[in-house]
């Protein structure tokens, strides 16, 4: 409706791709209107970088990182297609380059969510060390900024994938690393920060607040199995 009542609006083509056609899976077509918006305003650079992130999406991952370069040629300083085209180094398994390209957002925003990316490509690239001394370094800034839990989330579930996280067969060493894990103060916060924010959202849904908290359990490796015993 909105497209109707103003077809030469960028804003609602890039919303339009973003929000409805995405979501749906109809790549063909969150492509044709962002680039749409493209058109309508060449010199938006997060329109630019939302037509790499479309291409990513779809699976089209060598023309989502020519378009984040373009688009960081438009304007070094936009450290938001910095941030994309790291993941689109990452999601080709280029992780020197998005280790690079993070750090690199980082230094032009200082945003401390992004440590989550590094610390989940360090984990995917095999360096566990490096891994854990982001996830140190995320604790620390955690107690004078806000850091959100699923950063961590994402650095524990990556190392967990790349078998860096320490899994628990059994019922003793379970409780032994839970209680170990508890006395964690940043990790009981993030748990609850998280189980109190999905039980908000989604009005008071328990299974769903575990989905939440499963990556905070990752840190101490229980098995899926174990989780639904």
């Amino acid at each position: 409706r909105a497209i109707e009542l103003n077809p030469n609006y960028a804003t609602t083509h890039q919303w339009y791709s973003d929000s409805v056609l995405l979501p749906a899976g109809r790549f063909d077509e969150a492509l044709a209107e962002m680039k749409r918006a493209q058109e309508l305003d060449p010199l938006s650079l997060i329109i630019n970088a939302e037509v790499g992130m479309t291409y990513l999406t779809a699976r089209q991952y060598d023309k989502g990182i020519e378009q984040l370069r373009k688009t960081i040629e438009m304007d070094r300083s936009f450290y938001f297609a910095h941030y994309e085209l790291g993941t689109a180094y990452e999601m080709k398994g280029n992780f020197p380059e998005a280790l690079s390209e993070y750090q690199t957002a980082m230094q032009l925003n200082d945003d401390p969510s992004i440590l989550g990316l590094i610390g989940h490509a360090y984990a995917m690239s095999g360096k566990r060390d490096d891994a854990l001394k982001t996830i140190e370094k995320m604790k620390e800034i955690s107690q004078h900024r806000y850091l959100p839990a699923y950063s961590f989330a994402e650095v524990y579930a990556a190392l967990d994938k790349s078998h860096g996280a320490q899994e628990v067969s059994d019922v003793e060493g379970f409780a032994l690393r839970a209680a170990a894990w508890l006395k964690d103060a940043h990790a009981r916060e993030a748990v609850i920060t998280a189980g109190q924010a999905t039980v908000a959202a989604l009005g008071g849904s328990f299974e769903r607040t575990l989905a939440a908290l499963e990556p905070h359990l990752m840190r101490i490796g229980l098995k899926e199995r174990e989780r639904h015993a």
